[in-house]
């Protein structure tokens, strides 16, 4: 019988991990992530993932119809949700049991009216970002803290976001 700690299959988790630290090669599939997005109209677009997809729209008050998070939003949460994964993966990995994690994560855009086409200099994009954790476990509060620190570290968004990445784009026209 399989054993779960914080909802995840630790057998199924060990037995994945294994393969990969023998067969380091399988971790090559795991490395490449792809997304489509298609524009709807207005602001709105939604991105397509595997069998998933998401819409994302902007707020009434930028012109959009607020039928969705906008892409800041959503980097936030993309942010958020895989801090979240690594930190239950190692959690899980550890034994570790998670009662409940919750994240509370806000931005401040440095200069909006960049985005807004209304100045031409300055960064439009997150001059900080503050992650408040919410954290119930019977773990000592530094092992969670450790733990939480090696999460952001290992992260594949946070270490996006924190180191960037060469960004390269086509255009075809159609």
């Amino acid at each position: 019988m399989s054993q779960k700690i914080n909802g995840v299959d630790l057998n199924g988790l060990n037995q994945i991990l294994n393969e990969i630290s023998k067969e380091k090669d399988k971790a090559k599939e795991l490395s490449l992530w792809r997304v489509r997005l298609r524009w709807l109209g207005g602001f709105k677009t939604r991105a397509y993932m595997r069998r998933h997809s998401i819409d994302i729209d902007e707020p009434a008050d930028l012109a959009g119809i607020d039928t969705a998070q906008n892409a800041v939003e959503t980097l936030l949460a993309s942010l958020g949700a895989c801090i979240a994964t690594t930190f239950i993966l190692f959690a899980t990995s550890k034994g570790i049991k998670i009662e409940n994690l919750e994240l509370a994560i806000e931005g401040q855009l440095d200069n909006v009216l960049v985005f807004l086409g209304l100045e031409k200099e300055g960064n439009p994009g997150f001059k900080s970002i503050e992650i408040l954790a919410y954290i119930r476990t019977e773990a000592e509060q530094k092992v969670i803290e450790d733990l939480f620190i090696e999460a952001m570290k290992s992260s594949p968004v946070f270490n996006t976001l924190t180191r960037g990445a060469q960004i390269n784009h086509k255009i075809k026209i159609f």
